[in-house]
């Protein structure tokens, strides 16, 4: 989290270039990239498919995903970077052949490149690709000042055996420094300025624990259904694509200890540490629910998936023991938020409840603290105040597939979780899984556009 080194020449492989997230977040990430100056002079990217496409035209179909007014030498020069490969990721064979061309082109150029390996497949398929890169030699650099990385998308497996299988597999293939997990919530801005906020400020480091904080919940909510994604949403549910994932890491960056240095390492130790002391509040509700509608949508007339969960957590250690938490996340909700509030102590016996931390991530980012001050006139009254830290109107945030590719580049893993995170989670949700995989049982059911608090209540 330092100043940023120079990058190195790159190659870039996605395996599954033709596929949805190639097209609509990798491709226009790079672009974006590319108009604002963010890729290396000697950045190519290559991409894997079955069958054999035609640069322009690939390029062609990824025209609605970027700006409409878009930067025609941008275009044009990441078309110029890109390279299709006829290529069978279930074929060793084809990365051989791969590693061949890659050596042939580091000659051309006379460059040694690190190359980067991003798996835009079905995960089912990660450990297949993950062992071929590793068998074929694609796994090292040409030398020791240049490496090979893999940026792997969730889910890191389905629950606590299929998470530790991956792990075993990613092992087997690649140094733990070589591995990128990618969380995009922990590559947004808002994210990352949790940690400034937290360790850059006396103010809330001192008071940061249950001496002072009544309680802490992180919400997540969504107007839109699955959509595109159904068959995907079929197999996972809220808990596993969202909470597993997503709002543990959450979680984990609010209630970490301090590192001693913002480095990748120590955040992703302190990040595991906590992650492994999390359990589910069995004192307290599970509640799970399905939107009315969503079985038509995904063709399962007898579906259990969950589209909404509310999850009450603990944390125990000294500095959070006896602090009830909460994750909650749903789909097609009255409201598309996703925010943080931290609840502090009232001051004195007569009041309600104490100051208010509010971190939004979307929309409209931004830090709100609400206090109590005086109310203008003789008595001695209090009312609510809020103090706000809103970004100015014109800030750009970059989509966090850019800052995830542009930190993968630069070699900085802090706003990816380790293996023992990924872990960890996984083992706070193992029970609730089993339980729900033993009895699945009536879920409630709620209108599309219902709102949170209807169905928690």
């Amino acid at each position: 989290m330092s100043d940023a080194p120079m990058i190195a020449p790159t190659i870039f492989i996605i395996y599954g270039i033709t596929g949805d997230l190639a097209k609509r977040k990798l491709l226009p990430s790079l672009y974006n990239m590319q108009r604002d100056g963010h890729l290396p002079d000697n950045f190519y990217i290559w991409g894997t498919s079955r069958s054999a496409h035609d640069a322009n035209e690939y390029i062609a179909s990824i025209k609605e995903f970027i700006e409409e007014d878009h930067d025609t030498s941008a275009l044009d020069s990441i078309e110029s970077k890109l390279r299709l490969v006829e290529f069978n990721i279930k074929n060793h064979e084809d990365y051989e052949t791969l590693r061949t061309q890659i050596e042939q082109f580091e000659q051309e150029k006379g460059l040694c490149f690190n190359i980067i390996h991003y798996l835009s497949v079905p995960p089912q398929l990660f450990e297949t690709v993950a062992d071929n890169i590793g068998q074929g030699a694609l796994n090292t650099g040409c030398s020791n000042a240049s490496s090979a990385r893999l940026l792997i998308e969730k889910p890191f497996g389905f629950d606590l055996h299929s998470g530790k299988k991956l792990a075993e597999c990613l092992a087997r293939n690649f140094e733990e420094d070589q591995i990128f997990r990618i969380d995009h919530f922990l590559g947004k801005e808002t994210i990352q300025n949790i940690l400034m906020l937290r360790f850059k400020n006396g103010l809330f480091q001192k008071i940061w624990n249950s001496d002072h904080i009544s309680s802490i919940d992180i919400i997540a909510h969504e107007e839109l259904g699955v959509g595109w994604r159904g068959e995907f949403y079929e197999q996972t549910g809220a808990l596993r694509d969202m909470v597993q994932s997503h709002l543990l890491n959450l979680l984990g960056v609010i209630t970490m200890d301090e590192p001693s240095k913002l480095s990748a390492e120590i955040i992703q130790r302190n990040l595991a540490r906590i992650l492994e002391l999390v359990s589910v509040d069995t004192a307290r509700l599970v509640i799970r629910a399905q939107y009315a509608g969503y079985k038509d949508e995904v063709g399962n007339p007898s579906s259990s998936t969950e589209t909404f969960v509310h999850l009450p957590l603990i944390i125990d250690d000294n500095r959070w023991r006896g602090v009830p938490m909460s994750v909650e996340t749903g789909k097609a909700l009255s409201t598309k938020e996703t925010r943080v509030v931290i609840n502090f102590d009232p001051e004195s016996e007569d009041q309600v409840e104490g100051n208010i931390l509010e971190i939004r991530i979307a929309p409209n980012e931004g830090i709100t603290l609400h206090i109590k001050t005086k109310k203008p006139g003789l008595s001695f009254d209090s009312q609510d105040t809020v103090m706000s830290f809103n970004y100015e109107s014109d800030t750009v945030f970059h989509d966090a597939y850019e800052s995830v590719i542009y930190n993968a580049l630069q070699g900085d893993r802090v706003i990816f979780p380790s293996t023992e995170a990924v872990l960890a989670s996984w083992e706070v949700l193992q029970p609730l899984l089993d339980a729900w995989s033993e009895d699945a049982g009536e879920i409630t059911s709620y209108e599309k556009g219902a709102n949170a608090a209807d169905i928690t209540h």
